[in-house]
């Protein structure tokens, strides 16, 4: 059960990146590949979706930290990710001849709440612990992916950049280091910094998550895809390519 819940984690975090959720117009140059990266985003998609439930529940996370950078445990409890059916990718951009793909998907609004108990020890010298809940709500994020698309043995994306905006999040933390003052206080500065840092760090978190979202993603893609399909598209594109 752990494992399931653990692998729909991983399938939500493709689909943030990615972005391909929802029917949209591919830009195209040819009329023979018209919905050819549509109907593949559907496939992808659904099989996806098919496996991760809106609200996504997991009663119980156990987590160990072995680093020198982070040494302890922690106990995720009662955790729920809702808003998941709401992403949409609002835009699809293929150029045929080079097979660059930019999009562009919009989360609406998206909630994160759970308990968790901690006890860490940070970069060897400060503890850090808890044992209390947290929610996060996030309102319009637009993540942009780019990449290059392959469909030589079924599809993969390289050299794929994702940066993210958010429009607003509202975070209320308790139980922090046991003080609920102190717990309080940490929630008001997130608040007043969270959305400001990322926005403004857009390219330093980019290249920190995009080789980590490239990985997730082709993991996702290639787990499914049908192949006889994918050679019909190659052979399309390569035809437009040879004569152009």
């Amino acid at each position: 059960m752990k494992q399931k819940m653990k692998s729909q984690l991983v399938f939500i975090l493709g689909v943030l990146s990615v972005g391909l959720v929802s029917a949209v117009p591919s830009e195209v140059n040819d009329e023979r590949l018209e919905g050819m990266f549509d109907d593949l985003v559907n496939d992808t998609i659904n099989t996806i979706l098919a496996k991760v439930n809106d609200p996504l529940e997991i009663p119980d996370l156990p987590l160990n930290f072995n680093s020198s950078f982070l040494n302890g445990y922690a106990n995720i409890t009662n955790f729920k990710l809702e808003g998941l059916r709401s992403i949409v990718a609002t835009y699809i951009n293929v150029q045929v001849l080079t097979m660059a793909l930019n999009t562009t998907i919009d989360v609406p609004s998206i909630k994160l709440t759970t308990n968790y108990k901690l006890n860490v020890v940070i970069g060897e010298i400060i503890p850090f612990y808890g044992n209390g809940s947290i929610s996060v709500t996030i309102h319009n994020i637009e993540t942009l992916v780019a990449g290059r698309a392959n469909i030589t043995a079924g599809l993969s994306l390289s050299n794929v950049t994702v940066a993210f905006t958010l429009g607003d999040a509202t975070f209320d933390l308790h139980g922090v280091l046991n003080n609920e003052e102190l717990s309080l206080l940490i929630a008001d500065v997130l608040n007043d910094v969270v959305v400001n840092f990322i926005n403004d760090h857009v390219e330093l978190i980019s290249n920190i998550i995009s080789s980590i979202a490239e990985e997730l993603i082709n993991s996702i893609l290639n787990g499914g895809g049908k192949l006889a399909q994918m050679a019909q598209w190659k052979e399309a594109i390569e035809e437009i390519q040879i004569n152009s």
